[in-house]
């Protein structure tokens, strides 16, 4: 099972609006899992990382890619089972 955080908390930690993560997701640059039985998905915390990861080759930045640094703690992370 891995840690996945809502699209609002992936949106809040890096900065960005939900709408744009949504567009991400779609445009299938963000991996994310659908819960089942809602209609909502979440992003793995990974993907906090391999962003963070992409941005940090792309030019400096002050984020480390630790989740704990940037406001996702693995407290409201939720434990997700892919279908």
């Amino acid at each position: 099972m891995q840690k996945a955080i809502t699209i609002q908390e992936f949106a809040n930690a890096l900065s960005l609006s939900t709408a744009s993560v949504r567009r991400m997701i779609q445009k299938g640059q963000l991996n994310s899992i659908k819960v089942p039985g809602l209609t909502s998905v979440r992003i793995p915390v990974s993907e906090v990382d391999r962003l963070l990861g992409e941005q940090e080759q792309e030019g400096p930045s002050a984020a480390t890619g630790d989740p704990e640094t940037i406001g996702v703690h693995s407290s409201s992370a939720t434990e997700v089972t892919p279908w």
